[in-house]
């Protein structure tokens, strides 16, 4: 295990070129356990970005490929990106829509996209304040007092966090307080979702809920939607103030 203290540094990139076109180079099925085409990440992202969302990435001092990559983790692509963002040295998965053949991406491979989303993610200002709501499918326990690593997904919506982990159970983030959190609903395949995107790095620490943010509503809405079998624990966090963006690995 090592610390990095730089995001950037904290993987090996393919190649001698760097993020950006390692990034346009990115293949999601040059590793596949049968034949099949290859899909171009970026180009695919591209050909898919309304023209209002590269908009909003112009007007944000955005370049292409950043407003893409935040708009491809929106897509979907979050499944292979975080999973490496957390540490995974590589994650394997299913070619769309039947699930097969199956397909691995490799840590080297995936870096450039991690750094060029983290990259568009410093540009944007702080998300404005509020409690954000996310919904894991880790509980309490295997999540520990404070979390950091890789990319959380936060809305402000209450509604859909806790339909995430309705019947299945969990945990039911509360994030009282934030500062590195980033609003990227206008750059978003979801809008509605109102999602906010901690990047890779950042650190949330585990707090006493506050009366005010998880209410006797909010305890019985949480209550109601979980099982014996799958309770949902309620966590309430704050965003640390040290902004560290060191990642272990």
């Amino acid at each position: 295990m090592r610390v990095l203290a730089l995001l950037t540094c904290f993987l090996a990139r393919p190649g001698v070129a760097g993020p950006v076109e390692d990034f346009e180079k990115l293949d999601k099925y040059a590793h596949c356990s049968g034949k099949v085409d290859p899909y171009m990440v970026y180009q695919r992202n591209l050909d898919l970005t309304p023209k209002a969302v590269r908009d909003a990435g112009v007007a944000a001092g955005l370049s292409a490929q950043e407003t893409v990559a935040i708009f491809g983790w929106t897509l979907g692509d979050f499944e292979f990106i975080n999973k490496v963002a957390w540490g995974a040295d590589n994650v394997t998965f299913g070619v769309e829509p039947f699930g097969y053949p199956h397909c691995t991406l490799y840590k080297a491979e995936v870096a450039p996209y991690i750094e060029v989303l983290v990259s568009a993610l410093k540009k944007l200002p702080p998300a404005a304040p509020g409690t954000l709501w996310r919904g894991s499918k880790r509980t309490l326990g295997r999540l520990g007092k404070v979390i950091k690593g890789g990319f959380d997904s936060t809305s402000r919506s209450f509604g859909s966090a806790l339909n995430f982990v309705k019947n299945s159970g969990g945990s039911l983030w509360a994030v009282e307080s934030h500062s590195s959190g980033k609003d990227i609903s206008m750059f978003s395949d979801k809008p509605a979702e109102g999602e906010v995107l901690f990047p890779a790095g950042s650190e949330l620490d585990v707090v006493d809920c506050s009366p005010a943010v998880v209410t006797d509503e909010i305890r019985q809405k949480v209550r109601a939607a979980e099982t014996p079998a799958a309770p949902i624990d309620i966590i309430c966090l704050k965003g640390a103030s040290s902004g560290s963006h060191a990642i272990v690995v």
